[in-house]
């Protein structure tokens, strides 16, 4: 059905877009030409209005200054919704507040409560007896959520200990294993260094002369580097529990799985051994 619009409006549409992109929108929303034409009118005319609405604000700041000066008159800016009020006095249910008790009001409540304990209620009014009991009632239930915060508190400070101490003794075995890691690199190089010696004696080698990985700054560079391989060490381990894991051993070399196995098991050990000391 062909919608018919003024020659004014086409004529808009025409300045603001080419005929060859109005029918492209048209045909990506799967409209006809002429309603497409009419959209793009509409939102023109929005966004005129707009412009309109920030120009008249604009003359009417610069008139009057900031906002808080500005007359109030229904005539001004009528097209904007005015703010609803946020309390309805009408619609808003009326707070009523309790009366707060002054100093002669506690020292006669801490009167009532001795006087309960002391005598158990014997020779009090009714009236007495009852604000009496409502008032120990009270501060009973005041204890309690006191008592339950308190110990809210140190369940959670005992928390923070445990964590505290399951990370110290995770940071000791692993300063373990990277000492045993250490100690068998140590125990390698020296079982080189010593073959190395020995293929040098029987190659005619010099008597007496000074080894340079005994020099303070090679020993140093040594224990470096052994901290860096037991690092490496762990990092790899890690990685092969996790692949294990995920694949349960498909893809992995027979070697790769029986480290993962022994590695997994030695986990659990450990797992039991936590287990068995946070019991005692």
């Amino acid at each position: 059905e062909r919608v018919s619009i003024p020659v004014r409006i086409s004529t808009i549409i025409t300045m603001a877009r080419s005929q060859e992109a109005l029918q492209r929108r048209a045909e990506k929303r799967q409209r006809s030409l002429q309603e497409q034409k009419q959209v793009d009118f509409e939102d023109v005319k929005k966004r005129e209005k707009i412009e309109q609405e920030k120009a008249m604000s604009r003359r009417r700041l610069s008139h009057y200054g900031p906002r808080s000066n500005v007359p109030h008159s229904n005539n001004m800016d009528s097209s904007r919704p005015h703010k609803k009020q946020r309390h309805d006095p009408e619609t808003s249910k009326a707070l009523i507040w309790a009366e707060q008790a002054n100093d002669d009001k506690v020292l006669q409540n801490q009167a009532l409560r001795k006087k309960y304990q002391e005598t158990g209620g014997e020779g009090m009014d009714p009236e007495e007896l009852e604000r009496a009991k409502l008032l120990i009632a009270r501060d009973e239930r005041k204890k309690q959520k006191k008592a339950a915060k308190k110990q809210k508190k140190a369940a959670g400070e005992s928390q923070v200990e445990e964590r505290k101490e399951k990370e110290t003794k995770e940071e000791a075995e692993d300063q373990q294993e990277s000492s045993e890691a250490d100690n068998s690199d140590k125990k390698t190089s020296q079982e080189g260094s010593s073959t190395e010696a020995k293929d040098e004696k029987d190659d005619g080698g010099t008597k007496g002369e000074k080894d340079p990985s005994n020099s303070p700054n090679k020993k140093g560079e040594h224990d470096a580097k052994s901290k860096q391989n037991a690092k490496s060490k762990r990092d790899r381990n890690k990685a092969l529990r996790a692949r294990y894991q995920e694949t349960d051993g498909k893809g992995m070399s027979k070697e790769d799985i029986r480290r993962a196995k022994q590695l997994l098991e030695r986990d659990e050990r450990k797992k039991q051994k936590r287990a068995a000391l946070e019991k005692q």
